[in-house]
């Protein structure tokens, strides 16, 4: 399987798997781990970028809010959050 593929395969499943969670819809991006890195799931589309930043660089507690998504609410509180994961 090609590695595009498996990161598109993987970008669905982790989509269709918030979803179903259920997050709050009125936060705009959502910050979680995706394929070993940290990605941006943007709420009213559902898509899912991939960040540069490796998980397995963060501290464990990063990881488990990651796992269970943070919450960002406008592209400035997105941009510090996503500052504080890459320093």
């Amino acid at each position: 399987m090609s590695s595009i593929f498996r990161r598109v395969a993987a970008v669905c499943a982790i989509s269709l798997f918030l979803l179903l969670k259920g997050f709050a819809a009125d936060a705009a991006y959502y910050l979680i781990g995706a394929d070993g890195y940290v990605a941006v799931l943007e709420s009213e589309s559902g898509k899912v970028y991939l960040t540069e930043i490796p998980m397995d660089r963060l501290p464990d507690a990063d990881v488990q809010q990651l796992e269970r998504g943070i919450a960002c609410f406008d592209k400035t509180e997105l941009a510090a959050a996503l500052e504080n994961f890459d320093s």
